[in-house]
């Protein structure tokens, strides 16, 4: 599909007349384009001048034949000559469901309606039709159903035979998951059906949140096509020659959807109990800074347990305890965690530090340490096992036994902070492939080091992100831990709402003004309270703290976010 300048004028005429018509026409609609090729998309424009009477269309009789991809508004004022004028567009981005759609319906807005628009759908240019489009997008997931809480994988790809000059890809909504991209894009060469494309991939990951069917709309392209050829000759002077030159140089900007995408979210397995980590396979690891025999009453011994998981993000991992033994004292040195993206899924990594100081010489036993987890893949319960293990403690030297007056003092002292963390040792994988098991390891070894210093200041800070308190509230609704879920809650609206200074649950949901909410709330504090018999469950406070955190999300950018970058960044 092509225009020539003329039609370009006329286009343009076409759409300023659309919008300058008489004052009676308090509701006028008008469309980016009329001739559609497959797989683009229509941006419907609707003009309320109206201010008085201004609400949102009814855009439901636009589901029959499309789908409606983004809806946003936007309000003008205008003063000439002394006379103000305000009016209000309702931007629409449709998609045509089959090519026999043939208009836009009529829209009614209070009294008002607005009149249909003819649009034609045309087939692929020639030399497109026998084999790929010239520019096309698709979309798949990794698998057709999971569970709650268990990340998916979301696979974009842009394929463009070297006509784009730019391009920007925006991901889908997914209610009821939330999605994040998961790297950076990619780009390669590849050969369909003989033709040659530049590919564009980008991955994301998608965590459901309630069971269910999740409908993942299409991702869209917004690509600025290379201008046609001869377009750069020179033309005679004048302002609307060169208005017309600058548009043509700059190329027709096309948006470009991929396949919608259905996926089936199973709830959480009846078998599983606690704290519920679905992943695709999960580590446990320890390092010691002496080997047994080696260490002597009065020395200090650092354990450092590390739980590495692939298939899931660093809020999600449990946290767990480090069992000490009898005849020492057992001191936290801190935790330590972060999240790694690689092809495979998220690579997670949560550290325990202790350091442990014998009391006495002889033998020390420390108990297993198991972490239960769910295998998404093989649908079962699983645990992560470090087994026991015995330290022999030798006397000081010239002492058969006896503590000593430093081992005392050792033992009552302060355990210096920030010890260098230890290498980590290579564990054995059953049951998965070998490469699997070395991205693991190789990313959680990546990972503790390349981003260290980063977790420290974090961790000094203090401070997350409401997106992470958020999830912490879910997770303790979804296991039904009644005061975990006021402690994250309670986290989250001061993060939110700073300058309450409020603890009180029941004050804090009249604050957000949300009924269903400060129900939850009211129901959770009778349970923490001992004033209900049964036990608490999460379900309903999660349903309504999603709703609103939404809501208060909304606008507040997150520490450390940022707009998906352009996959033709502008030099």
């Amino acid at each position: 599909m092509t225009l020539d300048r003329k039609s370009l004028a006329m286009a343009l005429l076409t759409a300023i007349l659309a919008f300058a018509s008489p004052a009676d026409a308090a509701l006028q609609a008008n469309v980016d384009r009329q001739e559609v090729l497959p797989g683009e998309t229509i941006t419907l424009t609707i003009r309320q001048d109206d201010l008085s009477s201004a609400r949102e269309p009814d855009f439901r009789v636009l589901e029959k034949d499309f789908q409606v991809l983004d809806v946003r508004r936007s309000q003008q004022v205008q003063i000439i000559n002394g006379d103000r004028s305000e009016s209000m567009d309702w931007v629409v981005v449709l998609l045509p469901n089959d090519a026999g759609v043939s208009a836009i319906p009529s829209l009614r807005v209070g009294a008002e309606t607005t009149a249909p628009i003819a649009i034609r759908m045309v087939a692929l240019p020639q030399g497109e039709t026998d084999s790929r489009p010239e520019l096309f997008v698709e979309a798949e997931i990794e698998t057709a159903e999971g569970f709650v809480g268990a990340e998916v994988l979301y696979t974009v790809r842009v394929y463009d035979q070297g006509k784009m000059q730019s391009g920007t890809l925006r991901p889908p909504e997914v209610p009821g998951a939330e999605i994040e991209s998961s790297g950076d894009s990619t780009s390669s060469e590849v050969i369909l059906d003989g033709q040659r494309y530049n590919l564009h991939e980008q991955q994301f990951r998608i965590t459901p949140e309630e069971p269910g069917t999740l409908q993942i709309a299409p991702a869209i392209l917004e690509a600025r096509m290379q201008p046609k050829p001869g377009a750069n000759r020179r033309r005679t002077r004048g302002f609307f020659n060169d208005f017309f030159d600058r548009a043509s140089l700059s190329g027709p900007l096309r948006r470009v959807a991929s396949n919608p995408i259905t996926f089936e979210v199973r709830a959480r397995p009846d078998s599983t109990e606690g704290w519920f980590l679905p992943a695709k396979l999960v580590q446990l690891g320890e390092v010691w800074s002496a080997e047994s025999g080696d260490l002597r009453l009065g020395d200090a011994l650092t354990r450092t347990v590390t739980l590495r998981v692939l298939g899931a993000t660093s809020e999600q991992l449990p946290a767990f305890v480090i069992p000490g033994p009898t005849g020492a004292r057992q001191y936290a040195e801190g935790t330590r965690q972060g999240t790694r993206p690689t092809a495979d899924g998220t690579i997670s990594v949560r550290e325990e530090s202790v350091s442990i100081v014998p009391t006495a010489a002889g033998t020390l036993e420390f108990p297993a340490v198991e972490i239960k987890w769910f295998d998404i893949d093989a649908e079962e319960a699983k645990v992560a096992r470090l087994p026991a293990r015995s330290f022999e403690i030798l006397p000081p030297i010239g002492q058969a036994g006896v503590p000593s007056a430093p081992a005392e003092a050792m033992a009552k002292a302060p355990i210096p902070p920030n010890n260098p963390l230890p290498k980590t040792t290579a564990l054995a994988l059953p049951g998965r492939t070998a490469a699997m098991a070395i991205a693991l390891m190789l990313g959680g070894i990546s990972l503790v080091t390349l981003v260290l210093l980063r977790l420290r200041q974090r961790r000094q800070s203090g401070i997350r992100s409401p997106r992470l308190l958020r999830r912490d509230v879910l997770s303790a609704c979804r296991i039904s831990d009644a005061q975990g879920a006021r402690t994250a809650f309670l986290k989250w609206a001061e993060a939110v709402m700073p300058r309450t200074g409020c603890n009180s649950l029941i004050e804090i949901g009249k604050g957000l003004g949300d009924e269903p909410l400060s129900a939850a709330l009211r129901e959770l504090n009778q349970s923490l309270s001992g004033q209900d018999a049964e036990p608490w469950s999460g379900k309903a406070m999660a349903a309504a703290f999603r709703s609103v955190a939404r809501t208060k999300s909304a606008g507040r950018p997150e520490s450390g976010s940022a707009p998906l970058p352009s996959l033709y960044p502008s030099s």
